[in-house]
């Protein structure tokens, strides 16, 4: 009865014991080096080899760490290397050693004539599906990761210098004219388009492109492709003349006789309004030629500021006194200026720099000048201004 007894234990004990081995044993059949070593594919990374095995691809380190005999660089590995996974054991590194191809002994290339590159003629070798698209150097170089493309002269652009005086900045220039405005004037008729509801053409803007008729200054010419600015009265100059301020360009379309001129709006550069006058376009001359300082120059003062209560800024318009007879050319530049003051106390304070403007177009009666650089806002009629710059 005891003999019986003896032996079932021994039988439930080596039945536990089995099945406290049982998990080990599965694990170790599992972690064979067959099962937990991967070969390296185009495009694999110790990321995605680290999320495909482990599912956690922040364990790409790991990976790292168990085959730095085989993997220099954890940014470059290359198809065919067998690489050790986490959970491998340890004798899985003779059969990595045994497979892993010796790797080229690396050397810097040699030195070549550095081509013209730019930015965008860096390309990619080929097409990529992740960093690792290379096979290994067969010249002992490293793995390249972009070419250069070298820019021959042909296709080289070459820099062109900004005129001194742009058209669209001298078009929009209000300007001086006689007394009176243009003697020989055409104007803005109607509009050529036909609304669905009825509205006051009279006080609506026109907008770009629109369709307007024209009746075209006396003696010019109605050809399709003249075109003409269009002007508005400004303030009158007391003993100077008329501001008139452009307010766009028209280009004529057609013309028929007996008939007002169709007409495109092509520019605008203010309010543009049924009844502006038309003027002929004076050409703009191009030039690169850029003004000379000097000193001691001429002076002259601002006789009208544009926009009339908004404080002027850069590229803001003014006139100033001196006509064509002063000397004054396109292109000039001058410096507005606070003069010499004295305090209370008999105190001098020297003259400020306040603007400078350049002369974008001369009348008879006065200068258009635009303003190029700034350092105050107290520029107001009456503001001295002395020529500091000279077109040859």
């Amino acid at each position: 009865m005891m003999k019986t007894t003896i032996f079932r234990s021994d039988r439930m004990a080596i039945a536990l014991v089995g099945a406290l081995l049982a998990p080990t044993f599965a694990f170790s059949q599992d972690s064979t080096p067959a099962a937990r070593t991967h070969v390296v594919r185009k495009g694999d990374t110790l990321w995605d080899i680290a999320r495909e095995y482990t599912k956690d691809p922040f364990r790409w380190r790991q990976v790292y760490e168990l085959n730095t005999s085989i993997v220099r660089d954890p940014h470059w590995i290359y198809p065919g290397e067998r690489l050790r996974l986490p959970g491998a054991p340890p004798d899985a590194t003779a059969a990595n050693a045994s497979a892993r191809t010796e790797r080229p002994v690396e050397r810097p290339l040699a030195p070549t004539p550095a081509p013209t590159v730019t930015p965008a003629a860096l390309v990619g070798s080929g097409p990529t599906d992740g960093p690792t698209v290379f096979d290994r150097p067969t010249d002992g170089g490293t793995p390249l990761i972009a070419v250069r493309r070298e820019v021959q002269p042909a296709q080289a652009q070459t820099r062109v210098a900004a005129p001194t005086l742009r058209p669209g900045e001298v078009l929009a220039a209000p300007y001086v004219e006689r007394e009176g405005g243009p003697p020989n004037a055409g104007y803005i008729v109607a509009t050529g388009e036909v609304a669905a509801i009825p509205y006051p053409e009279v006080e609506r803007p026109l907008q770009s492109y629109e369709r307007v008729f024209i009746v075209v200054p006396p003696g010019m010419p109605s050809t399709r492709g003249t075109r003409y600015v269009a002007v508005r009265r400004g303030p009158s100059l007391l003993g100077v003349g008329q501001v008139m301020i452009p307010t766009g360009v028209v280009t004529v379309e057609r013309a028929q006789p007996g008939q007002a001129v169709e007409a495109r709006v092509v520019a605008r550069f203010d309010q543009l309004l049924l009844g502006d006058e038309l003027v002929t376009m004076e050409s703009v001359p191009s030039t690169e030629t850029r003004p000379t300082a000097v000193t001691g120059g001429a002076e002259t003062a601002v006789l009208w500021v544009a926009g009339g209560t908004v404080l002027p800024s850069l590229q803001s318009y003014l006139v100033v006194a001196g006509g064509s007879a002063s000397g004054l050319r396109a292109g000039d530049q001058v410096t507005l200026y606070r003069e010499r003051q004295m305090t209370v106390d008999g105190i001098v304070l020297p003259e400020s720099e306040i603007a400078v403007a350049q002369i974008v177009r001369v009348t008879p009666q006065a200068a258009s000048a635009m303003i190029i650089d700034q350092s105050y806002a107290a520029i107001q009629e009456g503001t001295r201004a002395r020529v500091s710059a000279k077109m040859p």
